[in-house]
Formats: structure tokens, C-alpha cells, sequence
């Protein structure tokens, strides 16, 4: 499992992506946000930031969890796909 803590300290909203699923959260100013994969073997995070978006790359084979302001908006453990292999 790794955990990724973040907050809006922009004026303004952002947009959190996850991808390869191509999922988009808003985070308001000063919003907060987990994002936490589900895996059985951890690998490196690609995170991207544009200045108006975050966008976050899971790996080959994890689930991904995300709660904002401590309400869970995505459950990678129940009825979630993984990330797929790539060709």
C-alpha cells in the first residue's frame, strides 16, 4: 500500500487525474485529497503538475482508493479494474 497526501493551496480549483483510468476530481482551495494504492508489489509514482491540474499514474497491477476532505469519492477495492499491462 503507498499513500499520497495532497492540498489545493492554489486560489483556485484543480483538477486531480488519475490515470490510465482518466478519472477527474475537482479539488477546491484548500481542499484535501488521499490518494491510496492497493498493491502486491510497489512501484515508482509518476506524478505531473500543470499548475491547474495533478495528474497521478498508477502502475501494472494496483487499485486506487481516493477520499477527499475525508469522504471516500473512489473505492479501488470493490468493483474497481487495476491498472492494465501495457503492450
Amino acid at each position: 500500500m503507498l499513500g499520497l497526501g495532497l492540498v489545493n493551496r492554489h486560489p483556485y480549483p484543480v483538477t486531480l487525474w488519475l490515470e490510465p483510468w482518466g478519472d477527474a476530481y475537482t479539488l477546491l482551495s484548500e481542499q484535501t485529497s488521499d490518494v491510496v494504492f492497493y498493491s502486491t508489489k510497489c512501484e515508482t509514482l509518476q506524478i505531473e503538475s500543470t499548475g491547474e491540474a495533478l495528474i497521478v499514474w498508477g502502475w501494472t497491477g494496483a487499485y486506487v482508493s481516493v477520499w477527499i476532505d475525508n469522504y471516500k469519492v473512489r473505492d479501488g477495492l470493490k468493483g474497481m479494474y487495476p491498472v492494465p499491462s501495457i503492450p
